[in-house]
């Protein structure tokens, strides 16, 4: 039997689109089998009504409506928060707003009360995409291709999204999109840690992504406040001069040469987050 487009008539005869009608309980049908397996469940609320409400609503909404949608989202928010279209509609209201933490939050909750919800993961990888959260943005995309599989509807588009990340790494940073996101998530480890004061840690991972890329001018930043707040400042002035030979425009690696080359070797940097806060300005780069 040829598989059912999500955007086709349903075949009950409702003369209603497929994914607005029979596919989402076929899909919870599906997944509760599988997740059964793996000793996983989860409870998703199903009220026809609500979910014809939001499909309208998402309508409306490309065609632009978002304060009347936006209203309609939140009013059927008060009384039905744990439904997925209605946070899903939400969500996406906030996405059109440019309001991307909401955004993400709203998304996200749909998913979890609907795993299988591939629109929902779609939407939250190109929410995340927008955050310059690399990492959930493929984990999501690639979730979108597990479920729908590459030739299904959307999971085309994630794939494709997938394709040209993967030739955007590879151009600029001479990485595969593995390699970059891997990297990417030791340098948040790494930036975690040194807000945590975890100096040793923190150079330990900022040495393995300047290993990957050498040229990582924030990395290079970074670790020399870990070193400098360690009272090792040769090193830190070494990393700030590196930083600046990359990019000699680099304000947060002159600023901090201009404070860490008067320091004496052993004496140590005091700590403030928004020196911090500063680079993190940067990981948009990585």
């Amino acid at each position: 039997m040829a598989k059912i487009g999500r955007n086709e008539l349903c075949p009950c005869d409702s003369k209603k689109k497929y994914k607005k009608c029979c596919l989402p309980v076929q899909i919870v049908d599906q997944f509760e089998v599988s997740v059964y397996k793996k000793d996983r469940h989860f409870i998703t609320e199903l009220d026809p009504e609500i979910e014809s409400i939001c499909h309208e609503a998402l309508e409306q909404l490309e065609l632009g409506r978002l304060n009347k949608v936006k209203e309609l989202a939140n009013n059927l928010y008060a009384q039905n928060s744990r439904n997925y279209l209605v946070n899903f509609l939400l969500g996406l209201c906030y996405a059109k707003e440019d309001k991307f933490e909401q955004a993400d939050k709203y998304l996200s909750e749909s998913i979890l009360l609907f795993p299988p919800f591939v629109e929902a993961y779609f939407n939250l990888a190109e929410v995340s995409l927008k955050k310059v959260d690399l990492v959930k943005a493929v984990n999501c995309f690639n979730s979108v291709i597990e479920i729908d599989g590459e030739q299904g509807e959307i999971g085309k588009l994630a794939a494709q999204e997938l394709k040209e990340l993967k030739e955007i790494t590879l151009k600029y940073e001479g990485l595969t999109l593995d390699e970059y996101v891997e990297n990417l998530t030791v340098f948040n480890n790494a930036f975690e840690a040194l807000k945590q004061h975890n100096f040793e840690i923190a150079i330990n991972l900022f040495s393995r992504v300047l290993y990957k890329v050498p040229k990582h001018v924030q990395s290079h930043g970074n670790i020399a406040l870990a070193y400098s707040a360690q009272g090792k400042n040769e090193l830190a002035v070494k990393h700030l001069k590196k930083a600046l030979s990359i990019d000699p425009d680099y304000r947060p690696a002159s600023d901090n040469l201009k404070i860490i080359a008067l320091l004496e070797e052993g004496q140590k940097l005091p700590f403030f987050m928004n020196e911090i806060n500063f680079y993190k300005d940067g990981m948009k780069s990585l």
